[in-house]
């Protein structure tokens, strides 16, 4: 590594690494701030006051014009990005319309200090968010673009990249999201998956999509183990896991709302498998609102995820939080979660490793199997 390499990748990690170290700071200016633009002001003075570490090491000949360039977009970019996120929280004197324009017109001044626009943001680790946040704004306020499926799409800000790379950096973010997030909501996924397709319908990245989700489903159907909906409103815990029929059931707390719970998905056939050989059945219990059941039973039917499902009230949430309250002492329920029930000991093992853990969560079922 070149000195001047070096002298810019130590100013990084003593400042900006790991990115967050810097943004509690916004948390606090939000929760003072008596407006918009006072949060706004703090906010800028705060981020110039960190990169200008850049301009000491330029100017200092530490280093070159190329490594300062892409150092300065992408830690600005990062605490711009960030920044925004937080001005939702300094409205304690603005409500209604007034609010909703100031923060509009604070979020563009941002994107402008943060040179949201810059291509450059693509060539950087964090800058880019910055720069796909900024063209997502564009698309919702673009009058010119009349189509609702593109506006409608989380990616749908790929229509504004270069031609000469929009398909690979559009249909490669599709796939990636797939593989990572192979439960995601399908329909939520059709949508950004149909408006990629108007524009690419012969990509091969819609080839790759598809063949993923298929063989995913095929995966899980040859556990050979049923997917049960079941729908009744449970008094108690203890009444609903009676009616599964094997003495430990593995208890997997979800919704279908959290994205790591959904993660977690990928490693069905695995862990399913090794399960099934234990004679251990799987119950999913969801914390999702009794209203949202539809988009429940649509989620678990189109991802085809086995075992027995249930939808728990707010009475049964509050008998599991009290279950890991015991041995943890918190007062929110916290997902996901993994438990082990011994019917025939009526005996919780809570908290037990994740199933992307593989061998581990193996290990530990194992070990209660066995004492």
């Amino acid at each position: 590594m070149s000195i001047i390499s070096k002298a810019a990748h130590n100013a990084y990690l003593k400042k900006f690494y790991p990115a967050g170290k810097n943004y509690g700071q916004f948390e606090t200016f939000a929760a003072k701030a008596q407006s918009i633009n006072e949060y706004y002001v703090q906010s800028k003075i705060y981020i110039d006051s960190l990169i200008s570490i850049w301009d000491s090491l330029k100017n200092g000949k530490l280093i070159s014009n190329d490594v300062y360039a892409l150092y300065l977009a992408d830690t600005r970019a990062a605490l711009y990005d960030e920044s925004i996120l937080k001005l939702t929280k300094a409205n304690k004197h603005d409500s209604g319309l007034n609010f909703y324009l100031k923060k509009e017109l604070t979020k563009n001044v941002m994107f402008y200090h943060g040179n949201a626009s810059d291509c450059l943001l693509l060539k950087t680790f964090a800058g880019h968010y910055l720069h796909d946040s900024y063209l997502k704004n564009i698309l919702g306020d673009d009058a010119v673009i009349k189509d609702t499926l593109l506006k409608k799409a989380e990616f749908g800000f790929y229509y504004y990249y270069d031609t000469t790379y929009r398909e690979l950096a559009w249909g490669s973010s599709l796939y990636y999201l797939k593989t990572f997030f192979p439960s995601l909501d399908v329909s939520a996924g059709n949508v950004d998956i149909g408006a990629f397709k108007k524009f690419y319908p012969n990509s091969r990245f819609l080839q790759k999509i598809y063949q993923f989700q298929d063989s995913l489903l095929k995966k899980r159907r040859k556990i050979n183990i049923s997917l049960t909906l079941d729908t009744v409103n449970y008094k108690s815990l203890k009444e609903l896991l009676s009616t599964i029929n094997t003495n430990y059931i593995f208890i997997d707390i979800w919704a279908t709302w959290c994205v790591p719970c959904i993660q977690e998905f990928i490693y069905l056939p695995s862990t399913d498998l090794f399960l099934k050989g234990k004679d251990i059945n799987q119950a999913y219990l969801s914390i999702d609102k009794m209203n949202d059941k539809g988009k429940w039973e649509r989620f678990v039917r189109d991802n085809y995820i086995p075992g027995y499902h249930f939808i728990i009230s707010e009475k049964v949430q509050d008998e599991v939080l009290k279950i890991l309250a015991e041995k943890t002492g918190e007062t929110s329920l916290f997902i996901p979660r993994y438990l082990l029930y011994d019917k025939k000991s009526d005996k919780f093992y809570i908290d037990l490793p994740r199933p992307s853990t593989g061998v581990v969560l193996e290990s530990a079922v194992n070990d209660i199997l066995n004492n």
